[in-house]
């Protein structure tokens, strides 16, 4: 599995913020206030397979974190078994429109809910004609 993390790592990294108040879900204003600090994955749903994985975390061997700075910097960390890849990246948000920097084309992603102790991004895509969105939903570790 782990599909949405191979794209994402092969083209920086995709996560994102929007300011919002304690548990309210995005809005519409821009910053990142609630995002700063470091997020683990802990499910991500396949639209295309139209399965949903919940096999992250230390008890199987794959945890997947991102910091993200006040600075609009950020790095993301893969440990796959023994392994254990790091990307650093930047990003920008507009409304709830995460962009995110890195060494290829820029990713585009839509906040679908931001709190203080969960984030939940999706992207949209087309294949062999018909269009997916799939998600990625993470915890606050800190």
């Amino acid at each position: 599995m782990k599909k949405l993390f191979a794209v994402m790592l092969s083209a920086c990294m995709l996560v994102g913020a929007v300011s919002c108040s304690d548990d309210d879900k995005v809005g519409g204003q821009a910053g990142d206030a609630t995002l700063i600090g470091l997020w683990e994955v802990t499910g991500e749903y396949d639209d295309e397979e139209g399965v949903w994985d919940y096999e992250f975390g230390a008890q199987y061997g794959y945890e997947f974190v991102t910091e993200f700075r006040a600075d609009g910097s950020g790095c993301a960390e893969l440990t796959d078994g023994s392994e254990v890849q790091r990307v650093d990246f930047t990003y920008t948000v507009e409304g709830s429109t995460l962009t995110v920097h890195g060494d290829g084309d820029p990713i585009v992603q839509r906040i679908d809910k931001l709190t203080l102790t969960e984030l939940v991004l999706s992207e949209t895509y087309q294949w062999e004609g018909k269009t997916y969105t799939d998600l990625l939903v993470c915890r606050r570790v800190r």
